[in-house]
């Protein structure tokens, strides 16, 4: 969804004011609503949106303010932003009656405590200083933000801060990453099985999985011979659908029989890719992997790198059906594909 966000609003809505004459430089938010595939654009601000620019900036190691400077003197590239991999929470403390009518000057105790912990910023939202206290001033108070090396230690961080802060009549939610953490506990492991008769046809099939690597595609891969550890290969295909997995990619050489092996023993999609690993240049592996019997299909790519990497490509077709992200994924790639060969156009013509 990041993807077609970005595909679908974000850019085009850029890209068409410089097209007007009027290139916008600075910070850009949008403010959607998803409805299933759908994306509903509330409003654009120029400026973060509040809650949701406290967890950016706990991560956001680059100074933000030479990250402006660089976009209004259009230099962007010259800056590398660093981000702390870490996730981020945000817990809004709001005051009794907000979003409505609410009472102001209520003092707050708690928070020299709450900053003491590590890894935890408190960003005033609607607070004042009366007589030397730290009283309430708005509806919204506090941002109680925290990081930590998993959602779930982050937002138990957040929370920990968030009970050290009270004042008459504060309240918060409860729930806060909830969705994060459900989602979290769904298959997280890898979808795509990376199958290779030996070692030396790792080179080959780097192809493949860097391919899925570069979409965010979680993937294994494993050494397995159709010949030499037939039950080992046989029981990777049986389980292999029990594992999460949802596709397999085989790749081998000569007799290349382990995508027929593999198809065998699983009903999940097997992709065969021929490697050159004899003197007949990869027309052996060619033909042990396409020539399958019926019921038994190998979707088989061409020989070598460029048959591993359409083979990811196919793996990744497949597992978008149904995925918009993924999908949005793949469009970018292939109009990335449409730019080289212009710049190479350009280039040619440059040159001559």
């Amino acid at each position: 969804m990041s993807m077609r966000v970005m595909n679908e609003v974000m850019l085009p809505t850029v890209r068409g004011m410089a097209e007007e004459g009027r290139p916008f430089k600075g910070m850009l938010y949008a403010g959607m609503m998803i409805d299933g595939d759908r994306i509903n654009v509330l409003e654009f601000n120029c400026r973060f949106g509040d809650p949701e620019c406290q967890p950016l900036l706990m991560r956001l190691q680059t100074d933000l303010v030479e990250i402006l400077d660089k976009a209004i003197d259009g230099k962007l590239n010259e800056v590398e932003l660093e981000i702390d991999s870490r996730p981020a929470v945000c817990v809004v403390m709001a005051s009794e009656g907000y979003p409505g009518n609410y009472i102001t000057g209520k003092p707050i105790t708690g928070l020299v405590n709450a900053a003491k912990l590590r890894d935890v910023m408190i960003f005033h939202a609607g607070t004042a200083i009366e007589n030397r206290r730290t009283v309430t001033s708005g509806g919204r108070v506090f941002g109680v933000t925290a990081m930590d090396a998993s959602v779930n230690k982050a937002i138990e961080r957040a929370y920990k801060a968030v009970d050290k802060i009270r004042w008459k009549g504060c309240y918060y939610r409860r729930d806060i990453g909830h969705r994060a953490v459900s989602h979290l506990k769904k298959n997280t492991g890898p979808l795509v099985g990376v199958i290779m008769g030996s070692d030396s046809d790792l080179p080959v099939m780097r192809a493949a999985t860097d391919f899925l690597d570069s979409l965010g595609i979680k993937n294994e891969i494993r050494i397995s011979s159709a010949h030499r550890t037939p039950e080992q290969a046989a029981k990777y295909a049986r389980t292999a659908a029990q594992r999460g997995l949802k596709i397999i990619i085989a790749g081998a050489g000569m007799a290349a029989h382990l995508a027929g092996v593999l198809a065998a023993h699983t009903t999940l999609p097997v992709i065969g890719v021929p490697i050159d690993a004899s003197s007949l240049n990869g027309l052996d592996a060619l033909l042990s992997t396409v020539q399958m019997p019926p019921g038994i299909p190998v979707g088989t790519m061409g020989i070598g790198k460029a048959g591993a990497k359409n083979a990811a490509v196919f793996a990744a077709r497949i597992l978008a059906t149904g995925n918009p992200d993924l999908t949005a994924a793949l469009e970018q790639h292939s109009r990335d594909m449409a730019a080289q060969v212009e710049a190479k156009n350009k280039a040619l013509a440059e040159g001559l």
